[in-house]
């Protein structure tokens, strides 16, 4: 049990019913949680401040815009992704992009290999194969095993997606490098952590992780060189 008597479970089932702007709330509210589990993370609290919380947009686009970016910089992704919506109009749907094909969505900027993760997310969603619908209902494990399923969606994909869309406050993107140099940093280590080593001091903040990478992500864009 938390320090307020509530189980895992039971938070988790409080979430699962909150609507994306008290998501965001919980979300703020770790903040101070994990400042009171962890002197470190309050220090860091006390340095940067609170980051602003706002959940990204939930479904299809936020899964698409996250196989454009991967391994190209943020504004060349900004770029192909502008060049969708132009192209396919606003919002961006599974429909659309299955419109467009392999080769629509190639002249749009993607590589080979990107077009073709793109088209079969859109026909996993229209054949049924996944209902991003139904992600917002279940645990976190079972959300994220669920999408990695899709060829393009790693498990790190799922878990910025649980965190950032769905707003699950204890969710841990252990391979973000930015958390792990984070971490490295607050705690004084002489290296970078291991993925292990992060996830193993992340332990800490449990029920709030999530909130911890949404700090520690603030506390890096202010980081010192």
């Amino acid at each position: 049990m938390d320090t307020e008597g509530r189980s895992f479970a039971e938070m988790t089932v409080r979430f699962k019913e909150n609507s994306p702007e008290a998501a965001a709330v919980e979300l703020q509210r770790g903040f101070t949680e994990v400042a009171r589990l962890d002197p470190d993370m309050k220090r860091v609290l006390s340095e940067v401040g609170e980051p602003d919380v706002t959940l990204r947009p939930r479904g299809f686009a936020m899964f698409l815009r996250g196989i454009i970016a991967q391994q190209v910089s943020v504004k060349a992704a900004a770029s192909i992704y502008g060049r969708v919506e132009d192209k396919a109009g606003q919002p961006v749907t599974a429909e659309k992009i299955q419109k467009l094909g392999v080769m629509g969505c190639r002249e749009l900027g993607m590589s080979q290999r990107k077009a073709e993760y793109a088209l079969g997310l859109a026909e996993a969603e229209l054949r049924g194969q996944i209902d991003f619908g139904d992600l917002e209902q279940m645990p976190d494990e079972e959300a994220i095993a669920r999408l990695v399923e899709l060829r393009g969606i790693g498990r790190w994909t799922a878990e910025v997606y649980l965190l950032l869309s769905l707003g699950r406050p204890n969710i841990w993107p252990a391979a973000d490098l930015a958390l792990m140099n984070a971490i490295g940093r607050i705690k004084k280590l002489e290296n970078r952590p291991t993925i292990g080593q992060a996830t193993d001091i992340a332990e800490l903040w449990k029920p709030w992780r999530g909130s911890a990478a949404l700090l520690l992500w603030h506390y890096y864009k202010k980081m010192p060189a």
